[in-house]
């Protein structure tokens, strides 16, 4: 049960490599969610302090998927995402700290695909068209 607005209990964060994923729990101290009145889509920022060297060891990149799990309230939220940068990585002897910036598929392969075509009709139809050819991809 939530304490107070905004408040969640934090269960599991996981990063894939290719046939497996590593739960990278212990090293996250905070997460912040931010949704946008303009897109669809979530940014999801997952600041790490890391005393084990993992970005290094597993090692954490962009591009890799990532998925976070949530309780509000009674609800569990799960967000499946990709890596898109890692920020703010600052270091001593033993931690290093940094943020990873986290976004939808569908944002991060748009920041990656050109569309470079000629089309006719109605622009709903158009805009149709183009996200089914490359929602799956």
């Amino acid at each position: 049960m939530s304490e107070y607005a905004g408040s969640y209990k934090f269960k599991k964060v996981s990063i894939s490599k290719i046939n497996n994923s590593t739960d990278i729990s212990g090293i996250i101290s905070e997460i912040n969610v931010f949704s946008y009145i303009d897109q669809p889509s979530v940014t999801v920022i997952v600041t790490c302090k890391d005393s084990t060297n993992l970005i290094n060891d597993l090692p954490i990149k962009g591009g890799q998927e990532i998925e976070i799990e949530v309780e509000f309230g009674n609800e569990i939220r799960t967000w499946k995402l990709i890596i898109a940068s890692i920020e703010d990585h600052t270091s001593n002897i033993n931690t290093a700290l940094y943020n990873l910036r986290c976004v939808s598929h569908l944002l991060f392969k748009s920041h990656h695909t050109t569309i470079s075509q000629s089309f006719k009709g109605k622009v709903s139809d158009i805009a149709k068209s183009i996200f089914d050819e490359y929602k799956n991809t």
